[in-house]
């Protein structure tokens, strides 16, 4: 599949960077903050483009429940993201506005792909039925959850964010699809290129919602006994490349404490090459996580690093384990409801007794929905 993952200039995350970049090192490198779903470069044939904002409503829908705000906006594609007012610790790849490299969508052959992936909604609904081979879905920012059961504004889909693997491949179902799309050793291999060396594996790397304050200058309270002890604790850095290298080096990343997370940095401390010990319970998603890696207290963390460390063996199958878990729920099942998804509006686009009925089957989507989830199991 070729696709196209696209942001608006006014997104204060992800990179900053255009099509012609395919390095995924250097897409990487220009992150303003979040690795996000660079396995995409790795494992399918992407382009990147920064969409200039379109003045309809639907690409303002993540205005809506603040999760952006106009002046956000503004300085994102006039300033850069280095004068993000309230913003000052952020230390993005790239502050460039995002503006200077930003085209309408107006300026793209959206036929040249077969999938698009919009985070938000950077393209207008008037452009996608002009495109009826092409496969339209958005993702919208963690805090706006209200467009994410069905798909709207004309999009064929909308991706969930979710690790649950489910493919729902008909029209204006969800498909669960991570944020934080990555190979099992997309970042471990990039790492490797970015430092020249192999990882030194020491040390726990302490998930950066343990600890309240931003950027993350101390140990979280939870961990401190161990730093008592000697362990090497390493935390959260806010340069993207930095943090990758913490990542990289570590032994173990820990989730003990803080707020719940849907669990992105799971997914990118595996594909690090990094043990995730954590407690079940902060994580919304738990399917990157065995039995064997869920620990619930500072005792069971304790207990849990000794019997690995004096078992190698035991802490290599544990990683090909963590790994596994992310190629079939992060990587296979996506792709796999992606293709499935495009086959299935080709299918209706060919078919002259079915092509018409399209937008209709798009309204037709939280019926069927809601028959999935409710109904399928009777």
């Amino acid at each position: 599949m070729r696709i196209a993952l696209l942001k608006q200039d006014t997104y204060p995350d992800l990179y900053v960077c255009g099509p012609e970049e395919r390095d995924p090192l250097a897409v990487l490198r220009s992150s303003i903050m979040r690795t996000g779903p660079l396995g995409l470069f790795e494992l399918a044939d992407t382009h990147f483009h920064l969409i200039r904002h379109e003045p309809e409503p639907e690409c303002a829908a993540a205005y809506l429940q603040g999760n952006l705000t106009p002046e956000i906006g503004r300085v994102m594609s006039e300033r850069g993201a280095g004068e993000l007012p309230g913003k000052t610790f952020l230390e993005p790849g790239s502050d460039r506005p995002q503006g200077a490299l930003a085209v309408p969508a107006e300026s793209i052959d959206w036929t040249a792909y077969d999938v698009v992936i919009s985070i938000n909604v950077c393209l207008p609904t008037r452009l996608l039925g002009r495109h009826p081979r092409t496969l339209f879905c958005y993702m919208m920012s963690e805090a706006v959850k209200r467009y994410s059961r069905w798909a709207s504004w004309g999009y064929d889909h909308c991706l969930t964010q979710n690790t649950r693997g489910r493919v729902h491949p008909w029209s204006g179902g969800p498909i669960d699809f991570p944020y934080t799309f990555l190979g099992p050793a997309t970042l471990e291999n990039l790492a490797r290129r970015h430092t020249g060396r192999d990882a030194e594996k020491t040390g726990l790397y302490a998930e950066i919602n343990m600890s309240p304050e931003r950027p993350v200058a101390a140990p979280p309270s939870i961990l401190r006994p161990l730093a008592t002890r000697g362990v090497r604790l390493r935390l959260h850095q806010q340069n993207i490349l930095r943090n990758l290298q913490e990542l990289y080096d570590a032994k173990y990343f820990v989730k003990l404490g803080g707020r719940p997370v849907r669990g992105n940095s799971i997914a990118e401390a595996i594909s690090s090459g990094t043990v995730v010990l954590a407690d079940p319970r902060l994580l919304l998603q738990k399917e990157l996580l065995p039995d064997s890696a869920r620990v619930a207290n500072l005792g069971e963390l304790e207990a849990r690093i000794a019997a690995l460390d004096s078992d190698p063996a035991a802490y290599a199958a544990l990683l090909a384990e963590q790994r596994e878990r992310l190629r079939l729920y992060g990587v296979d099942r996506p792709l796999a409801a992606l293709h499935a998804a495009l086959q299935s509006k080709r299918r209706l686009v060919n078919n002259p007794l079915t092509r018409a009925t399209l937008p209709a089957l798009r309204q037709l989507a939280p019926l069927r929905y809601y028959w999935h989830k409710h109904l399928s199991a009777v």
